[in-house]
């Protein structure tokens, strides 16, 4: 029996087959939940009979031209967009188009999950249509996962990293690449492309493109459902491949869930865009976010110069002087003001541009001795000589912290209360109304500590390209 039906008719429909002998082909997802699959596995080896799900992905002549060539994949990170279909909107993005990637992730990386940490925005349907999840393995490895339904194009591509190797995998047009590197011969091939490390090693690289059999994937996974039945075999993809499939998607879910109901309408969310590629940008964009944040002068430029002009670009990282001048006729808010000569500067800049240019204070207040900023100290003499009334060019938003690099929570919190204590002291007469602090890694607790901006970039994005 074929089961083609939207996903919550898919229990119901396979218990009664199973119920009755039938062996059971079922489209992706398998079911809804969790038990739902624990149930349908249990009737299926009580009964002696083939479950299959269709995970038509494994069978794209692009992958299985590379299985026997992926080994212990360290990074993989897939893309997987689609224009919008109302077919599959009963379902999050994760259970419509990112469960084809992490059911083959699954099948490639011999470990168990160590970590999960996801982001994602409803736009159209009432469930998450653009999602990015992180997932990290007990043996090192790292998944990233980008799935979105409202893309103006379509893209199904994953790409791993292992030792010595990069390959490539197109789904969308049923082609693989690989690039191997190896310790260069001399000898064989003059014309060989060659790169020498710092040590002076070299190392040859080599460029296949692995032959892809013109076949159709559906037909394919058909044929192997009716193979499975008549020599009583597992099918590539069983039931139990499809509920590892689901349980990881499901806490994809769970954790998008999580990351919405912990910020609250008064708080600002920048997306820390450093080092991603516009594309990435451009689907976060599509789903409404505006304010994106860059830690480096040119890298900014050069996005602004090809992105929407309706962004709102945040300059995060450390400003030097000398480079104000590039980003003064367009930057939205300047977080990392760490000392009056900057100050200084990027008022001079406001006035030549003729812009009133925003920015927040950055306050020390880590004891790790490796951020910028103003020490209290400093900016109560600062607000003891009202240096602020001749920067006619400034506008002074509030005040930006990093807590220290420290696994001890308490720490942390006792570091934003502080600022948090010294921002209330001050917002009134200075007119203050941003606190940001609080990133990936410690923004619930920013939050909890009163911070209204936080800036979140692995939590959106992934980790960052290197």
């Amino acid at each position: 029996m074929f089961i083609c039906s939207n996903t919550p008719s898919h229990y119901k429909m396979a218990k009664l087959c199973l119920e009755n002998k039938k062996h059971v082909f079922i489209e992706k997802p398998i079911t809804t939940t969790l038990n739902e699959a624990l149930e349908l596995i249990k009737l299926a080896e009580t009964n002696n009979l083939i479950g299959q799900v269709g995970h038509v992905e494994r069978f794209n002549p692009a992958i299985s031209s590379v299985f026997d060539i992926i080994d212990n994949p360290k990074f993989v990170e897939c893309h997987r967009l689609a224009e919008f279909n109302p077919r599959g909107n009963d379902v999050s993005v994760v259970l419509d188009l990112m469960i084809h990637d992490i059911d083959i992730v699954l099948k490639l990386i011999k470990s168990r999950i160590k970590s999960v940490s996801a982001n994602g925005v409803s736009v159209i349907s009432d469930s998450p249509d653009i999602t990015n999840a992180r997932v990290e393995f007990e043996n090192g490895a790292v998944a990233n996962f980008t799935a979105s339904r409202i893309s103006l194009k379509y893209m199904r591509k994953t790409r791993l990293f292992q030792n010595n190797a990069y390959i490539s995998v197109d789904f969308l047009e049923k082609k693989s690449e690989v690039v191997k590197i190896s310790d260069f011969i001399e000898k064989i091939d003059n014309y060989a492309m060659v790169i020498e490390n710092s040590n002076g090693q070299k190392k040859q690289i080599y460029y296949s493109n692995p032959e892809s059999k013109p076949v159709n994937s559906i037909t394919e996974e058909h044929n192997d459902f009716a193979k499975s039945i008549i020599n009583k075999t597992s099918p590539l993809v069983s039931f139990k491949d499809g509920f590892n499939a689901l349980e990881l998607a499901t806490e994809i879910v769970e954790n998008l869930i999580k990351i919405r109901e912990n910020i609250p309408e008064n708080v600002s969310l920048v997306a820390v865009s450093k080092t991603k590629p516009t594309n990435l940008i451009e689907l976060a964009y599509g789903q409404g976010q505006r304010d994106f944040g860059e830690n480096k002068v040119q890298e900014l430029v050069e996005k602004q110069d090809s992105l929407p002009k309706d962004i709102n670009w945040h300059m995060i990282g450390h400003l030097q002087r000398n480079k104000v001048k590039y980003i003064a006729t367009f930057v939205h808010l300047i977080h990392s003001v760490d000392s009056y000569k900057l100050l200084l500067e990027i008022n001079k800049q406001g006035f030549k541009n003729n812009r009133i240019i925003n920015v927040l204070v950055q306050i020390d207040i880590s004891k790790d001795n490796t951020k910028f900023g103003f020490t209290y100290t400093e900016f109560n003499e600062l607000i003891k000589l009202n240096k602020f009334k001749d920067l006619k060019n400034i506008n002074l938003k509030g005040m930006m912290g990093m807590a220290s690099f420290s696994s001890d929570l308490s720490i942390i919190e006792r570091e934003f209360n502080e600022l948090n204590n010294y921002y209330s002291e001050h917002k009134i007469n200075l007119n203050l109304n941003i606190l940001s602090m609080g990133m990936s890694g410690d923004y619930e607790l920013a939050i909890k500590c009163n911070s209204n901006m936080i800036r979140l970039g692995s939590t959106i994005f992934g980790t960052r390209n290197k």
